[in-house]
């Protein structure tokens, strides 16, 4: 939850010890540091557009978009940019954040088929 009128439930979100306050057992009440989205034919305009605005006015401080169809991932600083990802990353790319320090995963991982 991020408002009383935004209930959103991302495809994936990251809480740092900091924010962690915000996790209750009623679910999240605050922003996360990191949202993940999906894109699927269904939700892309809301993922693309309403939620990433609400993101950014909320406190989240960065959004992936993952476009299976694509196979890039936009990432969006939502404090500095919240019209325009920081970066698109496509295969031969290398995505990693630090927010999340250590962490990196290759593009082609994502979009790996099994």
């Amino acid at each position: 939850m991020l408002t009383d009128t935004n209930v959103f439930q991302p495809d994936l979100a990251f809480f740092s010890e900091q924010r962690r306050r915000f996790l209750s057992e009623k679910g999240a009440e605050g922003p996360p540091d990191l949202v993940v989205e999906i894109l699927s034919p269904k939700t892309a305009r809301l993922d693309l557009d309403q939620k990433r605005v609400v993101y950014a006015r909320t406190g989240v401080d960065e959004l992936w978009i993952i476009d299976p169809e694509g196979e890039e991932v936009r990432v969006y600083h939502l404090r500095e940019d919240s019209d325009l990802p920081k970066v698109i990353l496509r295969l031969g790319d290398v995505l990693s954040t630090p927010l999340i320090p250590g962490f990196q995963i290759s593009i082609e991982k994502i979009f790996q088929r099994f």
